[in-house]
Order: C-alpha cells, then sequence, then structure tokens
C-alpha cells in the first residue's frame, strides 16, 4: 500500500510539474498575441499565431517577434504597451521561449523599454533603432544573462547609462547612440568583456575616457562622437587587443596622443595634440589596425581643414 501511494504521489506530481510548465511555456504564445493586439495587430490567436507574419516558433512556441514586418508599424503610430497593466504583468516571462523582439526602423513605433523583458531568460537579440521610444534604459535589464545584441540608436532616450549593465557580460553589441543619454561613461562597463561594438554617439554624455575600459579585450568598434566628453585619450586603451575602430570627434577632449598607440618612436609631433594651440581640434577617429610585432600601426585623423586621405603605418599627418 505505501509504495502505491508512493508511486501514486510520484506520478501527480510528475503530471502537475508537466502541466506548469506546458502552461507557463504557452505564455510565450499568449505574450506574442497581446503584444500584437496592444500595438493593433488584431486577428491572430494563440492557436495560430506560429502562422502569423514576423513570428517564428520552434516546437509550437513563439521564439521571434519581428514587429517591422507589419507595414502600419511603419506609417501609424503605435506604442509598445506598459508591461505593468493586466494582462501583461501575469505572464510567467522566466519560463518563455522567445529570443528576439525586433522593430527596425518603426518611425512610429512610441513607449518605454519594459523592465519585464529582462525576465525572458532565453532573449538574445533587442532591436528597436530609429523609432520614437521615450524613457530610460531599464535599470532592470542588468539581470538578462543570454543577450548578444541591442539596438536601441536613434531614439528618444534620456537617464543615464545604467551601472548595473556592467553583469550583461553576454553582450557583443550594444548600439544607443543618437538618443538623449547624459551623465557620464561608468568605469563599471569595464567588465563587458563579449562586448565587440559599443556605440554611444551623438548623445549628451559627459566626463572623461575612463582607462578601465581597457579589459574590454574583444571591442572592436567604438563611437563615441559627438558627445560632451572632456579630457585626454587615455594611454591605457592602446592595449585594447581588438579595438580596430575609434571615433572621438566633437568632443572637448585635450592633450595629446599618447605614444603608447604605435611602437614607432618620434611620430608624434606637438601639432598631433589637441587643443587650442594645435592643428589639430578634433581627433576623428583611429582606424587601428594591428601585427604581432606593433600593436597599432595606423592612425586616420581629421582636422578643421583637411580629410587625411593617405593610409598605411602612422606617418606624419600633417606635413
Amino acid at each position: 500500500m505505501y509504495l502505491l501511494r508512493r508511486s501514486f504521489h510520484s506520478i501527480l506530481l510528475t503530471g502537475l510539474l508537466l502541466l506548469g510548465a506546458a502552461t507557463a511555456a504557452n505564455d510565450s504564445n499568449a505574450y506574442a498575441v497581446s503584444l500584437l493586439a496592444a500595438m493593433q495587430v488584431f486577428g491572430i490567436t494563440t492557436s495560430d499565431v506560429c502562422t502569423a507574419t514576423g513570428i517564428t516558433c520552434t516546437g509550437g512556441f513563439v521564439t521571434g517577434i519581428k514587429l517591422d514586418a507589419y507595414p502600419s508599424m511603419t506609417t501609424n503610430f503605435r506604442k509598445i504597451p506598459d508591461h505593468t497593466t493586466d494582462p501583461f504583468y501575469t505572464y510567467s516571462y522566466e519560463e518563455m521561449t522567445i529570443t528576439s523582439i525586433k522593430c527596425a526602423r518603426c518611425v512610429y513605433v512610441e513607449g518605454s523599454l519594459p523592465a519585464a523583458w529582462s525576465r525572458i531568460k532565453t532573449l538574445t537579440s533587442i532591436i528597436f533603432n530609429d523609432c520614437r521610444l521615450t524613457g530610460t534604459l531599464p535599470v532592470a535589464w542588468s539581470a538578462f544573462t543570454a543577450l548578444k545584441e541591442l539596438r536601441l540608436d536613434s531614439n528618444k532616450v534620456t537617464g543615464t547609462l545604467p551601472l548595473g549593465w556592467s553583469s550583461i557580460t553576454s553582450l557583443q553589441s550594444l548600439r544607443v547612440g543618437g538618443n538623449q543619454i547624459t551623465g557620464t561613461l561608468p568605469p563599471e562597463w569595464k567588465s563587458m568583456s563579449n562586448l565587440e561594438e559599443l556605440d554611444l554617439h551623438s548623445n549628451q554624455l559627459t566626463g572623461t575616457l575612463p582607462p578601465e575600459w581597457k579589459s574590454m579585450n574583444n571591442l572592436q568598434r567604438l563611437d563615441l562622437f559627438r558627445n560632451q566628453l572632456t579630457g585626454t585619450l587615455p594611454a591605457q586603451w592602446s592595449i585594447m587587443p581588438r579595438l580596430r575602430t575609434l571615433f572621438l570627434d566633437s568632443n572637448q577632449l585635450s592633450g595629446c596622443i599618447p605614444e603608447s598607440y604605435t611602437s614607432q618612436k618620434n611620430t608624434f609631433a606637438e601639432r598631433h595634440c589637441i587643443g587650442e594651440q594645435s592643428t589639430v581640434d578634433r581627433l576623428r577617429a583611429a582606424q587601428l589596425e594591428r601585427s604581432p610585432r606593433q600593436p597599432l600601426f595606423f592612425l586616420h585623423f581629421l582636422n578643421q581643414t583637411q580629410r587625411v586621405s593617405r593610409v598605411g603605418k602612422l606617418h606624419s599627418l600633417f606635413g
């Protein structure tokens, strides 16, 4: 009798767990339907959502939501719904199977970024560039563990760069240029060791360039132009092994380009400095190429009057 009861309880528990898992997983489909309906895409149900435009599924559950597949997203005003209201606050985001949510160049899509998305453990890609999004970068997004691509460039996002985002170590591409973000560059972001592309251009960022970012060993491109950054170019950045492109023009930087940016001696003259007494008033870019013997071996610069067209090893750029 004891064994029979134990067996019955085990079967019952297993059944409840499976039912719970299935119900939670189904929230991916229900969520997709609710999101589309809130953005005025009607007529889709949980039973046929996997055949809907812009929706991808695996095993019968939604994995991708591509809102820009609907022409109305680029021609009429739409708004990302408030995820703290019904039905969105009722969903079990932790058990969803969604890997991507995208709406690229949805120029009429408004609203703010839902903090609830950080609870979707499978999310690897969020793309909402060239929209009309407002609000701030959610601090709650620090909880992402799988996110690799985040594109929010060319919106109207305000606030500061969250320090806690340093924990999103899975990120490979982060683009939030062309917004209204203020504050400083967080030294804590040095922990983003997998970041390959970081675009923060055309915001209202102030302060100095953090030497601590030298720890971003996989960073290949860094766009910081059109901000209000001050100080000098950190010598420590010259050891970043994969950095190829660095845009810094239209800031308030000063000082000289550190000699550590090349192994060649006597290359930098006084006029390779940035400041009121220099012929170089705007450091445009450093296109950094590397070889085993020379960590950095050419730079491109742009001054106020001419664009340097010659490429190759760093040489006297202005004479």
